[in-house]
């Protein structure tokens, strides 16, 4: 048996975000456009509705970079979920397009206060509930909710993201060839915002929906087939803002938000179905975006409008940036690299109040009032965009380090790790990682240990060298933890000796998982998190077992902390086992302190090597009456006879994280 790989593949990378100076900029940004947020409405006040789904979106991608903040946007969502329905503007929303091609919304007098205020309190899981006639607002909303999915692991989130397309694609099919969607249910304009929502919405559902990514693969393709032949794509490859009753190019403004939408929906569409085409014309759009819409110091405009671009062009810009970034994530590019970091750097040092901290519309400056929350939200959309995190796997565990980037959206840096033919470890770092927060994971691998570790000090000095700004070694299962104290004479501290070559090497932080001794992060000068399991390990136990009839045992007594701990969140009783061993990886006599009668026992540990001590804890419980014996390990090292031994004991499961890898499943020891 084994956790959902998806948990501690978010967590590890989740939580490895170092403040840089990028982030700090991100974070002092979300301090500012809080201070217009409503807990009342759910919503940012000074912005309309379809802005608040860009706000909470942009703070779920700040928070996929940034753990320090993951608690205040958890909460964002939660409060914005369950009262924002209730001041939904529903049908009194009017959109419009303007002489000067720009976009208004309009809404009813009083909204929101005196909206939320006449009504009832509306169930946020109905989808219907976030529709307000603007079939764009919703496709927002969708988007919103999975980038909330995608920090939380909610799949309330995802659901409802679920079922907001399930309403829009309902209304599939307008007067120009049958297809498209129309930008608002009783205004029939075909334009270019909401069929490429339309895209992006179903994409980004085929990569987290895995039982119904069929369906969403064929939306998006017949979507993009649809709007590349619709001529919205003009001659210099940028997107007008959509078709006359004709159905031709109206040559409307070229918005950079009609840009961007697209190219997060050619992106995601390509992660699930890959075809060279969609990459292609992503990179194609969003060159000529670049050329039509960045003056000469690769800063992005609206010229259509700036600086006047009130109410909704202010959000624009942001949307382009986030959408060029995952474009940059997968198809990498010099100039994509150089827009990003120009956009942030001058929006910082030009278009800032620096007393307020508001953030303005001209993000080449000089700022001018008014700022509001969405010209925040979109000035932070390009700071969070230049947080630059790059994502190196050793050779030990692979699928962990694809399960993190695949988890996150992001690709892995290309690298070259091999051994010469003397055995020594020859690794290169494939892309420019300088200035960049690095993260390199490498677990250490049942057999390669030695191996795996010097090649994590090897990636960690190569980037080291090529002036990386921070370098995050994540190991999720500590080599040489057992090794954590002098035992006998002159035998070595092996855990601080790895520890010290770590910090030579250059890394300057460290992240691990459930260290066999605490005191292991006493061993560093540089910062080290331990994380811990305990979460997937409750989730586990209320997802697969009844928690009312179990009890949580410790196979010593090193562990009963752990143990204690996670009988008091589940609510039940906790057992101990005392052991004494005559030498390392072999057990001697076992004394149970604790009672497993009638119950279904569970064994908590932080790693299974040969696993004799389970299964002589197993067979310890079970003559003490225990109904059914499980064991729950952080690491699933399970070298030697391992799999034998619990095959031939008399537990009902091991039950394993994805911490290391792993032998092929086989009986009582499965991996999901």
């Amino acid at each position: 048996m084994g956790f959902k790989t998806g948990t501690l593949a978010s967590a590890l990378l989740l939580l490895a975000a170092r403040v840089s100076a990028q982030t700090a900029n991100a974070e002092a940004a979300l301090a500012t456009l809080q201070e217009w947020y409503n807990p009342t409405t759910g919503l940012w006040n000074t912005a309309g509705w379809w802005n608040g789904a860009n706000a909470m979106t942009v703070i779920a991608e700040l928070a996929a970079v940034d753990a320090s903040i993951v608690q205040e946007a958890t909460s964002i969502f939660e409060t914005t979920f369950n009262v924002a329905p209730s001041a939904n503007p529903s049908n009194g929303v009017e959109k419009s397009v303007g002489t000067n091609g720009l976009i208004q919304t309009s809404y009813p007098a009083g909204w929101p206060n005196e909206t939320i205020s006449k009504r009832a309190t509306k169930d946020p899981t109905d989808p219907t509930v976030w529709l307000d006639g603007a079939n764009d607002d919703a496709e927002w909303w969708g988007l919103a909710w999975i980038a909330a999915y995608d920090v939380t692991g909610n799949e309330t989130y995802l659901t409802l993201a679920e079922g907001i397309f399930n309403e829009i694609a309902a209304g599939w099919g307008t007067n120009c060839g049958n297809g498209g969607i129309y930008w608002e249910t009783t205004n029939h304009y075909v334009n270019a915002i909401a069929s490429e929502l339309f895209i992006s919405l179903a994409a980004h559902l085929a990569n987290r929906v895995p039982a119904n990514a069929a369906t969403y693969i064929a939306w998006a393709e017949e979507a993009w087939n649809w709007f590349a032949s619709t001529g919205m794509i003009n001659a210099n490859g940028t997107i007008n803002d959509g078709l006359t009753t004709d159905c031709v190019n109206n040559g409307q403004a070229v918005w950079s938000y009609n840009q961007g939408v697209i190219l997060g929906g050619l992106t995601e569409l390509n992660r699930i179905s890959p075809n060279e085409s969609y990459i292609e014309s992503a990179n194609s759009i969003a060159q000529a975006a670049i050329a039509a819409l960045a003056d000469s110091n690769h800063v992005i405009h609206d010229y259509a409008c700036e600086p006047s671009c009130e109410p909704d062009a202010t959000q624009f810009k942001g949307i382009f940036m986030r959408n060029l970034l995952l474009l940059q994530r997968a198809s990498p590019n010099d100039l994509y690299s150089q827009v990003i970091e120009a956009c942030a750097a001058s929006i910082w040092a030009n278009d800032r109040d620096s007393t307020t901290g508001e953030l303005g519309v001209d993000w080449a400056g000089p700022f001018d009032t008014p700022a509001d929350a969405s010209t925040q939200s979109s000035a932070m959309g390009a700071l969070v965009a230049a947080i630059s995190v790059e994502l190196i796997s050793g050779t030990s565990h692979p699928d962990l380090s694809a399960k993190v980037a695949d988890r996150l959206g992001i690709g892995l840096t290309n690298t070259l790790c091999q051994p010469s033919s003397i055995g020594e470890i020859s690794v290169s770092i494939g892309e420019s990682v300088r200035g960049d927060d690095v993260y390199i994971l490498q677990s250490t691998a049942p057999g390669n240990v030695n191996d795996g570790l010097m090649e994590l000090l090897n990636l960690i000095h190569a980037c080291r060298t090529a002036s990386a700004r921070s370098i995050t070694a994540l190991i999720p299962n500590y080599p040489y933890a057992r090794q954590d104290k002098k035992d006998k004479s002159r035998a070595p501290i092996s855990a601080r000796l790895v520890a010290n070559m770590l910090q030579s090497a250059g890394a300057t932080h460290v992240i691990t998982m459930d260290l066999h001794a605490s005191q292991i992060q006493g061993f560093f000068n540089v910062p080290v998190d331990n994380l811990f399991a305990e979460p997937c390990v409750l989730d586990w136990v209320k997802g697969n077992l009844d928690p009312d009839n179990c009890v949580i045992v410790s196979p010593d007594a090193g562990g009963a902390k752990r143990v204690a701990s996670l009988a008091d969140r589940l609510g039940v009783g906790f057992a101990l086992i005392h052991k004494e061993r005559p030498r390392p990886n072999v057990v001697g006599r076992m004394i149970l302190v604790g009672d497993v009668s009638n119950r279904t026992a569970i064994l908590i540990d932080d790693m299974a090597d040969t696993c004799g001590t389970l299964a002589k804890a197993a067979s310890t419980l079970e003559e003490h009456g225990a109904r059914d014996v499980y064991a729950i390990v952080t690491h699933g090292v399970l070298s030697g006879p391992a799999i034998e031994t619990i095959n031939n004991s008399c537990l009902s499961g091991l039950v394993v994280t994805n911490s290391t890898s792993y032998p092929s499943p086989q009986n009582k020891f499965r991996a999901s």
